[in-house]
């Protein structure tokens, strides 16, 4: 396992997702890319199929390397104080920056001009910082229905009780909150912090391995993944309530219609 350096002196490491890579211009704000399939870029990548976790480890979809980071830590982040995260078209900026999008939570912005911000990338960071929290008209179970599968939510929940991760009061507290951190993994995050985070999401990532999981089909084929990042945003809001550390959602995109990734040609 090689051990990335960012740069001299450098406190904090960052690391891309993505099924496609980042632009290939800004390669230099990329430490290493962690993807689900071989990419032909400059980057430094870290293969993590699919099926690496399983009979159903697609379901996880981008969980599936954070999960990989979290079985490699210490051989990857080694000394770092901070890990960066971001997506091949999403990141974290510290500034409110770009234009509105039909997102209501996030700004969108050119490839082009990422070279604007340079200060979402740096690699000297002194806190955490993670995407603000978004209030949607619905509670999170209310929200998940409207895009997902309402009994996908409801049997994850009664996973987490069941097998003693969560008490009766915390699965009311998740099922009804009524805010939610979109794109939750991305961020600085204290690699104590995210050491914690990953911990708890790969012990609940384990729903796929039993009676509560249902197999999906076509977008939904994902649902660990979508379960995950709602307990990852719950975890995170408990963790940091009425903490002011967040920044704001940049999307790179063409124009202010964002696609979901399944209507983005491979």
């Amino acid at each position: 396992m090689v051990r990335w350096q960012a740069t001299h002196c450098a406190n904090t490491l960052n690391v891309c997702l993505g099924h496609k890579p980042f632009p290939d211009k800004f390669r230099h704000h990329v430490d290493v890319m962690l993807s689900p399939r071989p990419l032909l870029s400059p980057f430094q990548t870290v293969v993590v199929d699919d099926n690496k976790f399983g009979q159903h480890g697609s379901s996880l979809s981008e969980y599936s390397q954070l999960i990989w980071l979290y079985d490699h830590f210490l051989k990857v982040i080694n000394d770092y104080e901070y890990v960066r995260i971001f997506q091949y078209r999403r990141f974290v900026s510290p500034n409110d920056i770009g234009n509105v999008c039909s997102h209501p939570w996030a700004k969108w912005t050119k490839a082009r001009d990422i070279s604007r911000y340079d200060d979402a990338f740096r690699r000297a960071c002194s806190g955490e910082m993670f995407n603000h929290p978004f209030g949607f008209p619905e509670t999170v179970l209310g929200q998940y229905k409207n895009t997902h599968i309402e009994d996908d939510i409801l049997n994850f929940a009664r996973f987490l009780v069941e097998s003693n991760k969560f008490s009766h009061s915390d699965e009311s507290a998740f099922l009804n909150s009524v805010k939610l951190i979109p794109a939750c993994n991305m961020g600085v995050f204290k690699t104590s912090t995210l050491l914690w985070l990953l911990a708890e999401l790969k012990d609940a990532s384990q729903f796929m391995n039993t009676k509560y999981f249902t197999p999906r089909p076509g977008y939904q084929r994902r649902v660990t993944g979508f379960l995950l990042e709602r307990l990852n945003s719950y975890l995170l809001l408990n963790k940091y309530s009425g903490h002011r550390r967040y920044g704001f959602h940049t999307i790179i995109a063409d124009g202010p219609n964002i696609e979901t990734t399944t209507n983005i040609s491979s």
